[in-house]
């Protein structure tokens, strides 16, 4: 290891890692555009890995097998918020935002998480087995996927070693890793011909690979080790809780759909929903990826001057809104075509209407993941927490009226309910404290950009590749016709941060 990178030092009764002073900073604006390019690239690659084995696992098991694929998938996902129990954005905020040292940070993380993953494990698998006790697949499914939990917990421990050092490659590898592995089951499970299980084990090849790929990221910066030191995993517990109730509600926002489907409807209902999620859910990336690089950047600038803040928020959402504007408008005339592609003919009947739903559903979803990552930095944590409850609560009433008379539609339906009545408080938080944040004026240029492409939409014909090529390079059009896009902004966003590491 170089002297650049840091010291090991001795720190209780584990050794951590100490970097240097002065060496833990914002990265600057060529290294945030790479992390941007490089996080979102290794994304979208791996959102084509990802429809790929949609498409083949809908091919061979078809609506009822792929509605179980779903079932015990969502499940499990339910329990994942409480793997990171949302100690990563704490972390970055203490480094980034207060200085404190990155190794005894991360090892404390560790430490919290080797004490809590065992009972989620046990808790996920009892409670499958009582709500499942009728389906032995689904609570085969659960058995097995239940295991990811402990993967993804030890490596998201690492994902603040990711964002505080810009080590962004080993971060869009450690999701590559785990789809490539995962393609390669789903692949094998076809040509041998061994059944649904094999799906499962396919799905628990993703957190394996991040869990390899962050792992070796750790060794390569430092010799991290968990800190057992218990004032202080107790007051990182403290400080987290309000964040991890976020990440619970927010994961359960996101599942609660699916689960209450499994009980609420049919096997086919929550394939359809499962289909449709995935096949635009997986452009939450974008959203994603510019919270995960601009995390650092938004503690730093918090913590340093609110005007920077506020035109960081700006400028992030103008990012997000390049994706998330023309994915609300333009998935409904593509989905019967897309639901073939991804899917299969035989969901299309059931799966078009659900998706055209949930694209919007999605798209608010992305911009409010930005708005709430900001909020996050600025320590706005226990609002959301009031927020994120009663959106939780919205969606799961709104599910319970819709579902049974609507199907897969009736649960994208209270999605979208949910979604609109949880940005419209953000935004009004977000400007009572910040000024006016939302980029209005952008706004309203997307507006003629977007019915280009809507024009486009509804003249052009025929294959559907052809149509979503022309409508790509509509909406392209427009964005440069209309002047939509500000590369002035674009630089902006990506200057350094302005906080106490954000001096070079």
């Amino acid at each position: 290891m170089n002297d650049s990178d840091g010291a090991l030092v001795s720190s209780g009764r584990s050794r951590t890692f100490q970097p240097h002073k002065g060496e833990v900073r914002v990265a600057n604006g060529g290294v945030l555009a790479r992390g941007v390019m490089t996080v979102s690239g290794a994304r979208a690659l791996g959102l084509i890995l990802s429809l790929v084995q949609v498409k083949m696992a809908v091919t061979y098991l078809g609506p009822t097998g792929y509605g179980l694929l779903i079932t015990a998938t969502l499940f499990v996902n339910s329990f994942g918020a409480w793997t990171e129990l949302g100690m990563g954005n704490v972390v970055v905020r203490r480094v980034s935002g207060r200085g404190m040292e990155l190794g005894r940070q991360v090892g404390l993380t560790m430490a919290v998480s080797l004490l809590t993953v065992v009972p989620l494990v046990a808790v996920a698998n009892i409670a499958g087995a009582l709500m499942y006790a009728d389906q032995p697949p689904v609570r085969l499914g659960i058995a097995i996927l239940s295991l990811g939990l402990v993967a993804n917990s030890w490596a998201t421990c690492f994902n603040p070693v990711a964002q505080v050092h810009s080590r962004f490659g080993h971060y869009a590898a450690a999701d590559l890793v785990g789809r490539v592995s995962s393609l390669i089951v789903i692949g094998l499970a076809i040509m041998l011909d061994l059944g649904l299980m094999w799906f499962f084990v396919a799905q628990l090849m993703v957190p394996l690979g991040q869990m390899i790929a962050m792992t070796r990221l750790g060794r390569l910066i430092g010799a991290f080790r968990p800190v057992w030191q218990w004032g202080e995993m107790r007051a990182l517990v403290r400080e987290t809780l309000p964040m991890t109730y976020i990440a619970a509600v927010g994961v359960l926002y996101f599942t609660v759909d699916g689960v209450m489907l499994s009980k609420l409807s049919t096997t086919e209902q929550v394939g359809a929903y499962g289909l449709a999620y995935k096949t635009v859910g997986t452009f939450t990336i974008v959203s994603s990826s510019i919270a995960s690089v601009l995390a650092a950047r938004f503690a730093s600038d918090a913590a340093a001057s609110g005007a920077a803040f506020a035109e960081t928020i700006k400028n992030a959402l103008k990012a997000v809104l390049y994706f998330a504007a023309p994915l609300s408008v333009l998935v409904w005339g593509l989905a019967p075509d897309l639901i073939t592609f991804i899917g299969s003919r035989e969901m299309v009947s059931i799966a078009s209407r659900p998706l055209g739903i949930v694209a919007l559903g999605v798209a608010i979803g992305m911009v409010t993941a930005v708005i709430s990552a900001a909020l996050i930095a600025d320590y706005q944590q226990r609002t959301l927490t009031i927020l994120n409850t009663i959106n939780l609560l919205i969606n799961i009433t709104g599910n319970f009226i819709l579902i049974p008379q609507y199907g897969a539609s009736g649960a994208a339906m209270a999605l979208i309910v949910s979604e609109v009545s949880g940005l419209l408080v953000c935004i009004v938080l977000m400007t009572r404290k910040y000024g006016a944040c939302l980029p209005a004026a952008m706004l309203l240029k997307l507006i003629p950009a977007l019915g280009l492409s809507a024009i486009t939409e509804h003249f052009v014909q025929g294959n559907w590749a052809v149509r979503i090529m022309a409508v790509g390079l509509a909406y392209l059009a427009g964005l440069v016709l209309f002047r939509v896009v500000q590369w002035s902004e674009v630089r902006s966003v990506l200057r350094p941060g302005q906080g106490p590491t954000g001096v070079e």
